[in-house]
């Protein structure tokens, strides 16, 4: 694992496609996956490409791969604030493992100042509920309020930041 994308290829399709909110939304479910698994990987270094969007219509020479975390005019999109929040919880974290014994899930472990965490999300397009080994202090997910964790977890394709402030029993 050297590099991870998402990218608009088709000018055409991205035209449209940068005018999709689901498009965005992907984006933005997206940035905690490439963080947890470069993490996992053993990657330094997570590089976004890139800051800001070209202004549409696409340029003549087409180079616009729907990726800005900024709209051409500044405005952060969904992304950006995903990145923010990403790095936020990833600096500093240490990778424990990949969690096993969830097949339809990608769930990692981390560490980071006397607490874990797990960011997980659904492989299949189904919701799945998963048990989890011990009531957690918080589960956040992106576009969503906090809410009372319990000892399961509704996963999705929105990654969800699982915490335990204690170590797991």
């Amino acid at each position: 694992f050297s590099e991870g994308a998402l990218l608009c290829w088709s000018p055409g399709f991205c035209q449209e496609a940068l005018r999709d909110e689901n498009y965005e939304v992907s984006k933005a479910w997206y940035v905690p996956q490439l963080f947890s698994q470069a993490l996992a990987e053993g990657l330094d270094v997570v590089i976004w490409h890139s800051l800001k969007e070209n202004q549409l219509p696409l340029p003549p020479d087409g180079k616009q791969f729907g990726t800005g975390l900024l709209e051409f005019n500044q405005q952060p999109k969904f992304a950006y604030a995903a990145y923010k929040y990403a790095s936020e919880q990833f600096t500093g974290a240490t990778f424990l493992r990949a969690v096993p014994g969830y097949p339809n899930a990608r769930i990692y472990e981390f560490s980071k100042s006397g607490a874990i965490f797990w960011i997980a999300w659904s492989l299949t397009e189904a919701e799945q509920v998963i048990t989890l080994p011990s009531q957690p202090s918080s589960i956040t997910k992106f576009f969503y309020p906090p809410f009372t964790p319990g000892l399961t977890a509704t996963l999705d394709a929105n990654p969800a930041y699982i915490v335990w402030n204690a170590p797991q029993p």
